[in-house]
């Protein structure tokens, strides 16, 4: 994976106000990102919100994965989340045009420590 300490700089030293970050390793989406979030918070998550990597269609299809376990074992494509006020996205957005593509893959609702895949 590459390292985004860089991502982080960027967007700390536009001053965004960044709310949690999550590095998606093993775990996938469904676990990392509720270690970030209040426990009366959950998020959910756009699937088909961000480009598609085919080796995952492949992983899936050759092994005959179930795709909720897709989510929960790998990061779909997704390296680092970052958690921020509805009006610092475009920041974010603009802050790391240089570094990488940015996709907004979801939101933060109302839960119980949950990541919703819609």
């Amino acid at each position: 994976h590459i390292n985004y300490t860089n991502h982080v700089f960027a967007a700390l030293d536009k001053d965004i106000k960044i709310k949690g970050v999550a590095h998606i390793t093993g775990g996938g989406l469904v676990e990392n990102i509720p270690r970030i979030l209040p426990d009366e918070c959950g998020v959910k998550i756009q699937k088909g919100s961000w480009p598609s990597l085919p080796v995952f269609d492949v992983m899936q299809s050759i092994g005959d994965v179930d795709e909720n376990e897709m989510f929960r074992a790998f990061n779909m494509g997704v390296g680092m989340v970052f958690i921020v006020d509805r009006t610092d996205v475009n920041a974010v957005k603009s802050a790391l045009s240089d570094l990488t593509e940015v996709c907004e893959i979801g939101v933060v609702i109302s839960g119980e420590n949950e990541v919703i895949l819609k």
